[in-house]
């Protein structure tokens, strides 16, 4: 008997999509050779519904030209894969972090019998105090915003500001400007170079009022006030004392779009989450990281570190030190990507120059920082078993199903996956909104596997599965088919992991047969 095939036009791409949901859940794009079935298949008087005649290599779902996907050789030669991820300065501390600066504001009283007539009165003894909560600094190379303001001015003044340690070997810096009552200068100066004495920038002010024909009284006394705000440091020597400094707290996407099908139900065996750690100053550090996952199904399980993370010193000579720190033992990193989260929200403290072990002075520079990034690598090896619902399928407008008097669904798989996966079709109603029946096939067996959990030998399956009379009503009654998958690693029960390879391969018909009422 001959059955004819139907090549109606309807959208198949989402049950590709839960044919590739069993090759780990991945995305199928254009890595597919996805056609229908074509040509007449010769069985019984009917019509034959092709589904899908897909192939597909791991290669093909993690390709090495996507992001987040490399390829590597084991010890045996096979090529494996491994998913990463990785930022090598996502936060960073530099020069401005390090050392806790205030520029204190100098005030100066201004006698203005001094200025009777237009003459000059200057103030040789004025220090500026640069205060340094956690160390001292005897030099700097900063650029500022220069702030001088009045205050019970009888007159505008107008002003010099002498430093004769900014700059020194140029012979000092002058600064000049007219002064009033509530409008002060700001000025922007940068690259200056400064000589502290004791933490003092020592300032010569002189003054004259602007108006030369004025006389004032001996009760006639303002305040001239200097300051410095926004300074940005290129330059420093000084000592430090130790320091506690928090990274910016920040959040990268766990963005392995091949995952994103993904339920409850795989455990990778040997992820890895490592720090990476570049300090260009000479003082040792202990970084303190925090991780916490959010979304899926470790949300809001932080990442325990049980032991200190040493950051090591630059050494003399060397411009900086880099270190790849690996969290694969000294935390519950396993437990922690025992599901994937969908962001993973960062943090980190570090303490630099812990217990003071340097105490000369040192010199630091616009390129003296720590940076923080991090690096994750999850091999393709792993435990798995989980179910899966896919998207659904529109089959309202297919009117031949109404006349199936028997029907089956045929499926022949060939595979190097090590996987089992047994499909469930459920039968929805839209008008009821609810599954009437359910057709349940294996349609992949399993390849075997070394004591490795590499695949070595390829399996076929070819089954069919006849529908109830049953089914075959609510068929015809039917507006979508819903798919499920349930996926199994090959011996899950003894908790072996699988690997998978690069040439692991799987090729799948998937066809609904049915006899017509003539």
């Amino acid at each position: 008997m001959l059955y004819k095939l139907i090549t109606k036009p309807i959208n198949m791409k989402k049950l590709v999509v839960a044919l590739l949901s069993i090759t780990l859940f991945s995305c199928i794009g254009d890595d597919f050779n996805t056609d229908k079935l074509s040509g007449e298949i010769e069985l019984d008087t009917g019509l034959a519904l092709p589904l899908v005649n897909a192939s597909v290599t791991m290669a093909d779902i993690f390709s090495e030209s996507a992001d987040y996907v490399k390829y590597y050789t084991d010890e045996q030669g096979f090529e494996r894969i491994m998913l990463y991820q990785d930022k090598d300065s996502v936060r960073y501390i530099d020069l401005d972090d390090i050392y806790q600066v205030e520029v204190k504001s100098a005030d100066i009283p201004i006698p203005f019998l001094f200025l009777n007539d237009g003459a000059e009165h200057t103030i040789d003894d004025v220090n500026i105090p640069i205060e340094v909560d956690n160390g001292s600094i005897s030099k700097m190379k900063l650029s500022y915003e220069l702030h001088v303001s009045g205050t019970d001015f009888a007159t505008p003044l107008y002003v010099r500001v002498f430093f004769p340690t900014v700059n020194a070997e140029q012979g000092g810096k002058t600064i000049e400007m007219t002064v009033d009552n509530d409008t002060p200068v700001i000025q922007f100066h940068e690259n200056d170079s400064f000589e502290l004495v004791d933490g003092k920038l020592p300032t010569t002010l002189t003054f004259r009022s602007i108006n030369e024909g004025l006389r004032f009284n001996a009760l006639q006394i303002g305040t001239l006030s200097v300051s410095m705000e926004k300074y940005n440091f290129d330059y420093i020597k000084g000592t430090l004392t130790e320091i506690i400094t928090r990274f910016d707290r920040g959040s990268f996407e766990f963005d392995f779009d091949i995952l994103e099908e993904m339920s409850d139900g795989i455990e990778f065996i040997k992820p890895d989450l490592k720090l990476l750690v570049t300090n260009s100053t000479p003082f040792a550090g202990l970084i303190m990281p925090v991780f916490t996952a959010e979304g899926g199904s470790v949300d809001g399980m932080q990442l325990t570190i049980f032991d200190n993370i040493i950051v090591p010193p630059a050494p003399e000579n060397v411009t900086s030190v880099s270190d790849t720190i690996s969290l694969d033992k000294n935390s519950n990193l396993k437990e922690f990507f025992s599901g994937i989260p969908d962001l993973v929200n960062y943090s980190a403290d570090l303490i630099l120059h812990p217990g003071y072990a340097l105490t000369e002075e040192v010199e630091l520079d616009n390129s003296s920082s720590v940076y923080f990034g991090y690096m994750i690598e999850i091999p393709a090896e792993f435990l798995l078993n989980a179910s899966i619902t896919t998207d659904t399928i529109d089959i309202s407008d297919i009117d031949f199903v109404q006349d199936f008097v028997k029907a089956r669904l045929d499926v022949k798989g060939i595979s190097s996956f090590p996987f089992e996966a047994e499909a469930f079709i459920d039968i929805y109603n839209e008008e009821g909104k609810q599954v009437r029946e359910t057709i349940k096939a294996i349609i992949l067996n399993p390849a075997e596997v070394n004591s490795d959990g590499i695949a070595t030998k390829v399996t076929e399956r070819f089954s069919q599965v006849n529908l109830t009379d049953n089914q075959i009503s609510e068929l015809s009654e039917a507006d979508k088919l819903i798919v499920r998958f349930k996926l199994r690693s090959v011996n899950y029960e003894d908790r072996q992991p699988v690997v998978i390879l690069t040439n692991n391969s799987l090729s799948v018909d998937f066809t609904i047969k049915g006899q017509l009422n003539n």
